[in-house]
């Protein structure tokens, strides 16, 4: 008899038993109207999931596909953007703007640390053309559980976007995306919610959606303007 594999990541994580049966049951074609209503009933509930009554958009993709189209639907080149990092997936945030020809500040502290709030201020008060901070919730390369709260009154107080990838922590970790006045929050099924990898979602704020509107970066299958 072979031998039970059991998963220790943090994501993919192991998945109830349920859920694999349910996965043996023949899928919906996406045309149908079962399909919409089992989608609509999705997406009711993400808005619970993130605390928020903003749109949420679901992607067949990882939770990189996500981020990136945050920052796609969000920039345009020569933007000037804030990364606040607290290890590798923070960093992945830097990355993607760069790519993207976005003009990259940084508030980074060694793995495993948090940053001042008054260096995050001090930051913003000395550049008054940034426009979006982008940081991580819970930082999975360390466990790193960031004060998405007290940066969202900073980010709302000085008039900027905040986006913030919650793929690790959502579901886990404490997160109120519209109470703590984050705009922008990505996240994937593989992770709390213990769900097959695979997809990803992103809920977006009323604040951020008149900046995407506005956004000038080449998009297509990330267009949040097409979802809705």
């Amino acid at each position: 008899m072979k031998k039970r594999y059991i998963l220790f990541t943090p994501g993919p994580v192991e998945m109830a038993r349920e859920i694999i049966k349910e996965m043996n049951e023949p899928i919906f074609y996406h045309r149908e109207k079962g399909f919409s209503e089992i989608l609509a009933e999705v997406i009711k509930n993400l808005r619970r999931f993130f605390f928020t009554k903003g749109k949420v958009f679901i992607f067949t993709a990882s939770g990189t596909g996500a981020m990136e189209a945050c920052v796609q639907n969000l920039v345009s080149k020569n933007d000037k953007a804030l990364v606040i990092s607290y290890g590798v997936f923070g960093n992945r945030w830097k990355e993607m703007l760069w790519r993207y020809g976005v003009y990259v500040d940084e508030v980074s502290y060694p793995y495993g640390q948090s940053p001042p709030m008054e260096e995050i201020v001090r930051k913003l008060k000395t550049n008054d053309e940034i426009k979006y901070i982008f940081t991580t919730l819970t930082e999975t390369s360390t466990g790193m559980l960031a004060d998405i709260e007290g940066i969202g009154q900073v980010a709302r107080e000085m008039d900027r976007i905040l986006v913030v990838d919650a793929i690790c922590g959502l579901g886990a970790d404490k997160f109120y995306m519209d109470k703590w006045q984050v705009d922008i929050a990505c996240g994937a099924s593989q992770k709390a919610l213990a769900s097959p990898p695979g997809l990803s979602f992103v809920a977006v704020g009323e604040r951020a959606w008149e900046a995407v509107t506005k956004a000038k970066s080449p998009r297509y299958y990330f267009d949040f303007r097409i979802y809705d």
